[in-house]
């Protein structure tokens, strides 16, 4: 049996909706800086736990339950994924859930819509947990390949070194067939009279 989680309704990412009185067309705004749960990225570029995330959200009573949409902002932190710079980027995104009332959804399950059921965050006792559709939005938001400039060129895949700083770093490589050759013509052994004749 798996353990019951309440939601604490003075949590930063849990919203009240019980001023809205479960009165379709109601609707209060909400506004409000938070700390930024854990895991709020990917492996690559997230927005790091404890900063700051704005949210300027409208919650608005439906038949079925009540409406958040709005907007999250923060500052993503990363690794450029071809020279492995810091980057910082603003992450400013769309975030729209319907949290249904429970008996909303058990009447959905009762008559059969497993997929509605599957799909919808619910309200527990009027409150409204932001943080999984929060998670959701800002971590599909986030670029899959961070770059700190579009032409970034990246590292030498020889040495290492960073090629903006050095735009004519280059390796003289050899190719391994030729290499007895490249040896036999820079030898100092061959005697005085091997030259001459």
């Amino acid at each position: 049996m798996e353990p019951v989680i309440t939601l604490h309704p003075r949590s930063p990412l849990v919203l009240d909706t019980h001023e809205l009185s479960r009165r379709p067309g109601s609707m209060r705004t909400v506004s409000r800086t938070v700390q930024a749960p854990s895991d709020l990225g990917t492996v690559v570029i997230g927005i790091p736990e404890g900063t700051e995330i704005a949210l300027d959200l409208r919650m608005e009573a439906v038949m079925e339950g009540v409406l958040v949409s709005g907007t999250v902002s923060g500052v993503a932190v990363g690794e450029c994924v071809r020279c492995l710079d810091t980057i910082t980027e603003p992450v400013t995104v769309d975030l729209t859930e319907l949290f249904a009332y429970p008996e909303r959804a058990r009447a959905s399950e009762a008559a059969g819509d497993e997929e509605a059921e599957d799909e919808e965050s619910l309200l527990e006792d009027d409150l409204a947990d932001l943080e999984p559709p929060l998670r959701d939005s800002v971590v599909t938001a986030l670029p899959f390949q961070p770059l700190c400039s579009p032409d970034c060129p990246g590292l030498c895949s020889e040495c290492g070194a960073r090629l903006a700083d050095d735009p004519g770093h280059h390796h003289d490589v050899v190719d391994p067939r030729w290499s007895a050759l490249q040896s036999m013509l820079g030898s100092t052994s061959v005697s005085d009279e091997t030259k001459e004749s």
